[in-house]
């Protein structure tokens, strides 16, 4: 059995069924041998009838975990919306406890952020051997920031990462992780990807980039052409109705064949909103409807700057 896990608050639960749905319509192997755990606050209808659905279409397992009182209250104390992670909520440390939450009979699992999507079957990835290591990661995009920021050697992603079940229960790693968050908050802006690298940089096998191919829309930033899972990893999501990265209409065809389908975009509300829709309108060629977005944002810069 391959054991697959997401972890998320009721804010993202919409964006984790593009992403697994996109793991299931590229998945190459029997989806019965895939067990789909989700770790999250709490289990309303909608994600039980949408992971009901799922198992009847592929044959999958899956399985619910919600984090105990205790749980949350370790979590809580840990830095979540920092300068760099704005939009991060105390899930970002959900997947320190998958070594308590998951069976004891789970030796390895893959844990996979909901703001990705996945392009090519993970069966390799999943069957990659940990002897000897905590977990297997990507190197991410700050890596040379990063780097010179923790004076470490490297610098991984946690978004996309093999992680050893038994090897974390064995040196009770998930407590070493929090009690070091506690200690330490300001030395966290990615927070638990970067107690992850300073406690587990050396005991980290370290990934192809395919397997976790940063997208956002940032001049320069190329996407390569085998990107395997594609990871929106900025505060600038493809949900958002400005989102300007054209790969953004991924997110959607994944979601509106999933049990999720029916949402709308992100409306915008600010002006730096307003902008990037402006951009998005005048690039696609609709010059009328960027200047009406362009003209709505120094309206919200004028009403910023009255007393």
């Amino acid at each position: 059995m391959h054991h697959v896990a997401f972890c998320f608050d009721r804010g993202y639960q919409q964006h984790f069924g593009a992403a697994v749905m996109s793991l299931l319509l590229n998945d190459e192997g029997p989806c019965s041998d895939l067990c789909v755990h989700v770790v999250t606050t709490e289990e309303d209808a909608m994600l039980r009838t949408g992971l009901d659905r799922l198992r009847t279409l592929f044959g999958i397992h899956y399985q619910v975990h919600i984090p105990t009182l205790a749980d949350l209250q370790a979590v809580r104390g840990l830095p979540t919306a920092t300068a760099l992670m704005s939009h991060a909520t105390d899930a970002a440390y959900f997947r320190l406890l998958l070594p308590t939450l998951l069976s004891e009979a789970v030796a390895q699992v893959l844990y996979l952020d909901s703001d990705i999507i996945v392009q090519k079957s993970l069966r390799s990835l999943m069957a990659e051997t940990l002897d000897g290591y905590a977990l297997a990661a990507v190197t991410d995009f700050s890596s040379d920031y990063m780097k010179r920021h923790h004076r470490l050697p490297g610098y991984f992603n946690s978004g996309v990462m093999l992680m050893n079940l038994e090897l974390w229960r064995r040196e009770a790693i998930a407590g070493q992780c929090i009690s070091y968050g506690q200690a330490h908050p300001e030395r966290l802006p990615f927070a638990d990807q970067c107690v992850l690298n300073i406690l587990l940089l050396d005991r980290a096998k370290i990934l192809d980039a395919r397997w976790n191919v940063p997208v956002a829309p940032i001049p320069g930033l190329q996407v390569r052409d085998d990107a395997a899972i594609l990871h929106f990893f900025t505060r600038h999501k493809p949900w958002q109705a400005w989102y300007e990265h054209p790969l953004g209409h991924l997110y959607w065809r994944y979601l509106d064949v999933s049990p999720w389908t029916g949402a709308k975009p992100q409306e915008p509300t600010q002006p730096e909103h307003f902008q990037r829709m402006a951009r998005t309108h005048q690039a696609s060629g609709r010059h009328a409807q960027a200047c009406e977005w362009y003209a709505r944002a120094l309206q919200a810069m004028d009403l910023k700057k009255k007393p």
